[in-house]
């Protein structure tokens, strides 16, 4: 059949020498051909790319991973097994200046810094002052306040006076209990002798004291025990002796101090003078 035959035919074709039929394909089919192969490659692309695009890099690793599992790991030689009960707790270390860093020596009772002479328990007669070379030493309270130095069971406390026990007394060869006042501006400043324990007095006991009065305007002092108060008056630069019943300054059965109070009221320019031989004399 001829090329003008095939009216129906799809396209040009050859026929070669041993009665094949070759078609021959249009002109520009190769083209189209692979512009339709880069169309679907491009599809493709953008089928795989648009989900990521559209849901950012963060947003698909959230949806499509979790966060790794936490191993926990045993130490190698640690045995298995349920935890250890916990043991007494540690005590804090303790520094040098701490209490819990001071230890009594043993047989002994730690000591409470800052504690003073304790002044409870029942009371008793004081002890008389020894005299001579023989000296008995005892736990009571002395009789002897002071005397070139304290008796045993006695103390002294100043509020705005400085005590100097054993201080010379000027323009002689005794020595004294010297009293000096640190607050001149203070219409009154005041001592105290305190007792260890208190002392038993009855009806007839004296307190007996001397004082040197200060220089040029002499000393004037009022003392007391807790109920009376007796002024006394010591001249300048000598020595004054004094004895006051103590039924005069306390109406009680016992006593635990004598409070002495420099009256600069009276006399304003006392600066210091000397006490010495005070004592409870029955």
């Amino acid at each position: 059949m001829g090329a003008g035959d095939d009216a129906g035919g799809s396209g040009p074709s050859t026929v070669d020498g041993g009665g094949s039929d070759h078609h021959i394909l249009p002109r520009g089919a190769p083209r189209r051909r692979v512009q339709l192969g880069a169309l679907l490659i491009g599809v493709a692309v953008a089928t795989i790319a648009l989900p990521s695009l559209v849901m950012g890099p963060d947003d698909d690793r959230t949806a499509t991973t979790s966060p790794p599992p936490v191993a926990l790991s045993t130490p190698a030689g640690t045995p298995a097994g349920p935890p250890a009960p916990p043991g007494p707790p540690t005590p804090a270390a303790a520094s040098p200046g701490s209490a819990a860093a001071t230890r009594p020596t043993a047989g002994r009772s730690a000591s409470r810094p800052g504690a003073g002479p304790s002044t409870s328990g029942p009371a008793s007669r004081c002890a008389d002052t020894a005299e001579g070379d023989d000296v008995v030493l005892t736990a009571g309270v002395s009789c002897g306040v002071y005397d070139a130095g304290f008796g045993n069971g006695w103390r002294a406390t100043g509020d705005g006076l400085k005590l100097l026990p054993g201080w010379k007394v000027p323009e002689t060869d005794e020595v004294a209990l010297r009293v000096e006042r640190t607050r001149p501006g203070l219409p009154q400043t005041e001592m105290a002798l305190v007792a260890a324990r208190p002392v038993r007095i009855d009806g007839d006991d004296v307190l007996r004291f001397r004082v040197w009065g200060g220089r040029d305007y002499g000393t004037v002092l009022r003392v007391s025990a807790g109920h009376g108060t007796v002024t006394v008056s010591a001249r300048a630069d000598r020595w004054t002796s004094y004895s006051v019943p103590l039924g005069e300054l306390t109406d009680a059965a016992s006593l635990t101090r004598i409070d002495l109070v420099v009256a600069a009221d009276e006399v304003p320019h006392v600066n210091r003078f000397y006490l010495d031989d005070i004592a409870i004399v029955g």
